[in-house]
């Protein structure tokens, strides 16, 4: 097949997938489900609308062309009771091991994120850890089905090799069937499944919005996760803006053990505030979910905003400082690097 044909191909596939989805919640009478599309509680900036704008007069600080940096330690096989392992991998892809469970969250692994394999942000550095390194998974927790967090490869990757469950949002694995992928299971804010080992998994809510493809614009459902665990509740952010959500899950679940929060990829703040947290939004976040302990994501991988490379960690440390915060409540990780085991609250 010729690179015009397999393009003529992808693009009827973004056309089935958007429809498919639109008719299968048409009926649906939902809070973040408006009859068409998807949307949010608080309302956000058109991303459809703003983007060109954006990209026609972009101003951002060039990234580094390459960074060379080495493979973090190979995790533990389990990690059981109450103990914790979070391994960093890059982006807002994490290794929870914990109650003798395995959880990787928004696998990416790929050179390039987006819908070809020459087309699309491409990464700046090597994952932190390599595909082998990572143990034999039981969950995969995709946020939503932007590129940079449902990466197709790394995802049927896992599929094969370790036949996990993976939770997403409505509609997105209507999206993974039409590529090939027949498993997982889709889920409305606020719905629970039970994972066993004394772990449930709650799909909740975000500030977002979701599309792979021309047309397809929040047809699909994006959120977050609370993992409520042995040790205490986890939050996975996945990607959002600030919003009350922050508050709505903390009453629901308690204060969070663990939160990772996305502080990258929020510059311009005309056009990324709504649905990108800076690094100030996500201490308020740190703050509304009583977090004993918060971990930055969704930065150094890929150039996604107009920030420098190394701003988010620098913007964290002054958030924090203004805040009265001690730095050792939210870090920033290294690629690879695994996270202590003890969080600064007995739970």
């Amino acid at each position: 097949m010729t690179k015009a044909a397999r393009t003529i191909r992808r693009i009827g596939t973004y056309r089935q997938r958007f429809f498919t989805s639109a008719r299968h919640f048409g009926t649906t009478s939902k809070s973040n489900f408006d009859g068409k599309k998807f949307i949010n509680t608080v309302p956000t900036t058109n991303w459809s609308a703003h983007v060109m704008k954006w990209l026609l007069n972009r101003k951002g600080t060039p990234w580094p062309k390459w960074i060379d940096s080495p493979l973090g330690e190979t995790p533990p096989e389990r990690v059981f009771g109450r103990d914790l392992s979070l391994s960093f991998v890059n982006h807002s892809t994490l290794l929870i091991q914990t109650a003798g469970l395995n959880i990787l969250t928004d696998p990416v692994w790929s050179a390039r994120v987006g819908p070809f394999p020459w087309l699309g942000a491409q990464r700046v550095r090597d994952p932190g850890l390599t595909i082998d390194q990572i143990p034999k998974l039981d969950l995969i927790l995709v946020s939503h089905d932007h590129y940079d967090h449902l990466d197709l490869p790394t995802v049927k990757t896992f599929l094969e090799r370790d036949n996990p469950r993976l939770l997403t949002g409505l509609g997105v694995t209507r999206s993974l069937e039409i590529d090939g992928i027949r498993t997982g299971e889709a889920l409305d804010w606020w719905e629970t499944v039970d994972l066993g080992r004394g772990v449930k998994a709650t799909f909740t809510p975000s500030r977002h919005f979701s599309g792979r493809g021309l047309g397809d614009q929040d047809s699909t459902l994006w959120g977050s996760f609370v993992l409520t665990t042995p040790l205490g509740p986890i939050y996975f952010g996945g990607d959002t803006g600030y919003g009350p959500h922050f508050r709505e899950i903390r009453e629901q679940f308690g204060p969070m053990a663990l939160s990772l929060l996305p502080i990258g990829c929020y510059q311009p703040r005309w056009f990324m505030k709504t649905f990108h947290m800076n690094p100030e939004d996500a201490v308020e976040a740190h703050c509304d979910l009583e977090s004993a302990w918060s971990v930055g994501i969704h930065l150094g991988t890929f150039r996604l905003g107009d920030e420098a490379y190394e701003q988010p960690a620098i913007d964290l440390l002054k958030a924090l400082e203004r805040k009265g915060l001690s730095p050792d409540t939210f870090c920033v990780p290294q690629f690879g690097q695994r996270l202590p085991l003890v969080v600064p609250r007995d739970y």
